[in-house]
Formats: structure tokens, C-alpha cells, sequence
């Protein structure tokens, strides 16, 4: 493997290597990266199944029938694998794409947040249509309160 002439590590994206009296420059893609994440995942995910399998078998079912005997239903321990995305960022992209005039379906919209499409008979919640009204109080808006001779005594 060519080595680096700066550090003498195997070399990286755009580091200028001589290798055989050639000087190239390494163009590494993200492809191989990509790939080695994927497998990482795919075995991470299969390992905390085998685990869980182990656990299930070897500690929990002892446990549950040292405790309660071999009547009671055997619990199971299960890491959750499930790949879920943020929402919350999910959310941000749809918005700014509605805002630049991409058409998005409800049917999308509720199958992509886990809302229930509402039966014809139940009430709808609505969005105010504009900002609300300030909250006056004796004392003043929430965020600035104005104390009067009265209320200080």
C-alpha cells in the first residue's frame, strides 16, 4: 500500500502520493463508505438479536422459573431495531418543499406521521389563521409585567 509522504498513514481523499515514481492523487468516493456503514448496521442489528435470543433463553426463562415457576408466561427481552427516522427534520424538509410549491397529498402526509385519517363525523382540529392575541392581565403581558403602587404593597 502506497503511504502518504506528510504522515507516513495509508493516504486519504486528495493527499498527493509517489507510488513507484508516479505522483497520483487518491479520489476516494463515498461509495465504500456507504457500504461498510450498511454492513455495520446489518450486523449490529443481527448481534443484538443473537443477544437477545441468549438472554431470552439463558436468563429470563431461569429467572421466571426460579421466581414464579414453570405456569407463568415467559416474558421476552427485545431491543428495539426498528430504523426510525426524525420526524422533526422530516417535518422541516416537507414544509420548505410545500413552500417551494411541491404539491404533497394528505394520503402522504398521514401515512408518513402515523395520523389515523379522521372518520367524517369526528371534529377537526384547526389552526388558528392568524397569530394569537396578547394576554392582558392586571399586572401587565406575561412576559413584562407592570406592578402599580397597589399590587406592591
Amino acid at each position: 500500500m502506497a503511504k502518504s509522504k506528510q504522515s507516513g498513514l495509508p493516504p486519504s481523499a486528495g493527499d498527493k502520493v509517489t507510488y513507484r515514481g508516479q505522483d497520483t492523487v487518491y479520489e476516494i468516493t463515498h461509495a465504500l463508505g456507504n457500504i461498510h456503514a450498511a454492513t455495520k448496521e446489518e450486523r449490529s442489528v443481527d448481534l443484538a438479536l443473537q443477544i437477545d435470543a441468549v438472554l431470552n433463553r439463558q436468563l429470563v426463562r431461569r429467572l421466571v422459573l426460579w421466581n414464579f415457576g414453570p405456569e407463568c408466561p415467559m416474558p421476552t427481552l427485545k431491543h428495539d431495531v426498528s430504523n426510525e427516522e426524525d420526524l422533526g427534520k422530516r417535518i422541516t424538509v416537507d414544509d420548505t418543499l410545500q413552500q417551494m410549491g411541491l404539491p404533497i397529498s394528505k394520503k402522504y402526509a398521514y401515512e408518513r406521521y402515523g395520523v389515523e385519517v379522521p372518520d367524517e363525523h369526528e371534529e377537526l382540529l384547526t389552526r388558528p389563521a392568524g397569530p394569537a392575541t396578547g394576554i392582558n392581565t392586571p399586572a401587565g403581558p406575561p412576559d413584562c409585567p407592570q406592578f402599580n403602587s397597589e399590587r406592591e404593597r
